[in-house]
Formats: C-alpha cells, structure tokens, sequence
C-alpha cells in the first residue's frame, strides 16, 4: 500500500537544472519555464500582475493568474526572442573568428 504520499511522488515530473515550475490559470496547469526567462519583460509583467493577486508573500509554487492560452503565447515568444539572440550571437561568434584568422 503506497499511500497518497507515494502516489505522488511517482507522478511528480523532475524539473530539469536551469529550470522551475509555474502553475498558471484558475485550473493551476503546470508549466516548466527555463530560470533564464524571469529576466524576460512579459514575464516580469506576469510576475507583477500575480503579486497584485496573490500577494508578495506567497507560500509554496509560483502562481500567475493569466489564462493559460495566453502564457503559452508568452512562452512562444519567449522562445523566439531566445532564438533570435543565439542566432546573433553565433553570428557575432562566427564573425569573431574569421577576422581572428585573417
């Protein structure tokens, strides 16, 4: 006999490094954001929209109040934004080297 302790324990999914869970909208769905995005300004807004609900003292996960069609939109366009910087970023690189080597 397991008990409800052990049960879940097994359905808990590891939250890989670099990375924390969110629970967001009124059904508290579970999302895995990487830690690198706090820093990114739609999800400080939604930081600062869950303080004015659920206050700034807040025991346990973090909780954002949006709707949850609307944070995967903030995902994706955070994942874009990240895209788009390590695209810079290896051009920056690439161009670094072929000077470094003329």
């Amino acid at each position: 006999m397991g008990g409800i302790k052990g049960e879940c324990k097994k359905n808990m999914i590891k939250i890989p490094k670099g990375c924390f869970s969110v629970y967001v909208g009124s059904e508290r769905q579970r999302f895995i954001v990487k830690t690198k995005f706090v820093a990114h300004p739609l999800f400080k807004m939604l930081l600062d929209e869950a303080e004015e609900e659920f206050g700034f003292q807040n025991d346990g996960p973090i909780r954002l109040p949006c709707n949850v069609d609307l944070f995967y939109k903030v995902l994706a366009e955070m994942n874009n934004f990240d895209e788009e910087v390590n695209k810079i970023n290896d051009g920056i690189f690439r161009s670094f080297n072929k000077a470094k080597r003329n």
